[in-house]
């Protein structure tokens, strides 16, 4: 079994948080977050791999980074 991770545009996530966060600031929580739970998710012991769905040249870096396989979205999708 493997675990897929979507990935959005760094500089696109938690745009929610703009009342309180700049965007450096979102684009930071977000890549902190995402490298969370990828850490997480290539430890368990169950899984046979990690799939990273990204166009996010940070996430696919930060996904090959830990093992994880890339496949590139073709366009965002939201």
């Amino acid at each position: 079994m493997w675990a897929v991770l979507p990935a959005k545009n760094f500089t696109d996530a938690k745009q929610r948080l703009g009342g309180v966060l700049n965007a450096g600031e979102r684009t930071a929580l977000f890549a902190a977050m995402f490298e969370d739970v990828l850490s997480t998710l290539v430890r368990v012991p169950g899984l046979d791999g990690v799939l990273v769905v990204t166009r996010d040249p940070s996430a696919a870096a930060i996904a090959a980074r830990h093992g994880a396989e890339v496949l590139e979205e073709p366009e965002d999708r939201g």
